[in-house]
């Protein structure tokens, strides 16, 4: 009995370590990533056209992990303008989303449960920056994460 109590606990501490490690870690990626910007840019494009635009000012269509990036990058959204590409879009033939950008999908905040049936996402300003589907061929406002 001592013997399974005396592995279990350090089973136990070897666990604690581990997920401290984990935490650590992430917490380095999102510091690492915190030297970037939200912008917006009111030129309508398509999903595919943003995308390049973001990437020739050095970015990505944004990418957002966390509620308080999304509402950064909602509040760069003004006017009379409602609509923005992010970007986030299903992976070709799968269930699965992916950021423009190749960060992990570990945040979301979708207009609606499902089904979806468009592979790009726009942030709509009128539901507080909740995303929703939109074919990638309709132009729209967008907004890119920019290095800084």
């Amino acid at each position: 009995m001592f013997v399974r109590s005396k592995m279990e606990n350090r089973y136990n501490n070897v666990a604690v370590l581990i997920l401290h490690a984990v935490v650590m870690l992430q917490a380095f990626r999102i510091s690492e990533g915190s030297a970037s910007e939200f912008v917006h840019f009111s030129d309508p494009k398509t999903f595919s056209d943003a995308e390049a635009d973001c990437v020739a000012r050095g970015g990505n269509l944004a990418s957002i992990h966390r509620l308080s990036e999304n509402e950064e990058a909602e509040d760069t959204i003004s006017g009379s303008e409602k609509l923005a590409w992010i970007g986030l879009g299903e992976v070709a033939a799968s269930p699965f989303y992916a950021w423009t950008d190749g960060t992990d999908f570990d945040f979301f905040n979708f207009e609606q449960v499902g089904p979806f049936f468009e592979p790009c996402y726009v942030m709509d300003k009128d539901t507080e920056g909740q995303w929703f589907d939109s074919p990638c061929n309709i132009p729209y406002p967008y907004i890119c994460r920019l290095d800084i």
